[in-house]
């Protein structure tokens, strides 16, 4: 091999390993992100409101897990909530 090879090999190395720990890095990043918002579904709009009910009411969260889990609890009562009050606009509930 020659000296000229050796390095457009190492430099194919080099530029290779950059594109892999690059992609590894959005990979991460993207991955992350999925991870915070935990549901493809939930619109920022959710997400918004629940900072807003979390203020007003002073709650506060351990970790990222339970967060997360109480995020999905209040977004369940919100969508039943709606959901009743669908219903009672369109005279299938009473009250």
């Amino acid at each position: 091999m020659e000296i000229v090879e050796i390095i457009d090999y190492d430099i194919n190395i080099i530029i290779s390993m950059g594109k892999i720990e690059i992609g590894t890095i959005v990979l991460v990043t993207l991955l992350a992100f999925s991870l915070y918002h935990m549901d493809a579904g939930v619109d920022g709009q959710s997400k918004s409101l629940f900072q807003t009910w979390k203020s007003t009411y002073g709650k506060t969260y351990k970790g990222v897990e339970e967060e997360t889990y109480r995020f999905n609890v209040w977004r369940k009562n919100l969508e039943y909530v709606e959901e009743h009050n669908q219903k009672f606009m369109t005279g299938q509930e009473t009250f």
